[in-house]
């Protein structure tokens, strides 16, 4: 009897081990990652990183970190700077039931290493991967486009204009929203002013 019940025991342990791994992930938490402006970027510019945060929990509240990492060739993701990228984190808290986009600067460079795009994770306070996001990756062959403008056809106007590169990738900008830095302008490789009072702008 005593070999039966330590047999049940210890299988009702392996199986808490076995099972324990794939609960890392809260299914209440989410998170989509997208890169460069409109999925577009200057190659070996600084680019805005938008990480849209979800937390659909009823009552648990997240605090943590926000990480978001380059992947190398066969699919893992790198840790701190490497061939492939620079690894960005930024702490984070988000309450139940509730939305956050997180936007981070960072350089995005063609991977010398043969990188394959970024993800981003949320991480617990005790390092603990609880969520991650898709792949996402910048189209090289696509012309990024800042625009500035009253109209709410430009930006299909871009879109549908005959200009010769693979795609564009247009963002309504705001002055608020326009880089205020020659460093996070040079990821845009187009900025269009159409029937917007420059006025509005600093120096």
């Amino acid at each position: 009897m005593r070999i039966l019940r330590l047999a049940g025991v210890l299988i009702a342990l392996a199986a808490a081990l076995v099972a324990g791994p794939a609960h890392a992930d809260d299914p209440g938490l989410s998170l989509q990652l997208t890169i460069g402006w409109d999925g577009a970027a200057v190659a070996g510019s600084w680019v805005p990183f938008q990480v849209n945060v979800r937390n659909d929990s009823s009552s648990r509240d997240f605090s943590g970190t926000i990480v978001i990492r380059p992947r190398g060739p066969s699919g893992g993701a790198a840790a701190g700077t490497s061939n492939y990228g620079t690894t960005y984190a930024q702490a984070l808290v988000l309450p139940h039931a509730s939305v956050k986009t997180v936007t981070l600067c960072g350089a995005y460079t063609e991977a010398s290493g043969g990188g394959s795009g970024y993800i981003a994770a949320l991480e617990d306070r005790n390092g603990t991967q609880v969520a991650r996001s898709p792949i996402a990756v910048i189209n090289p062959g696509r012309l990024a486009v800042g625009l500035l403008s009253d109209s709410l056809q430009a930006g299909a106007q871009i879109r549908d204009s005959s200009i010769q590169v693979a795609s564009v990738g247009v963002v309504q900008l705001t002055p608020q929203t326009l880089p205020g830095g020659a460093a996070l302008l040079g990821g845009l490789g187009v900025v269009v002013i159409d029937n917007f009072d420059t006025s509005a702008l600093s120096q």
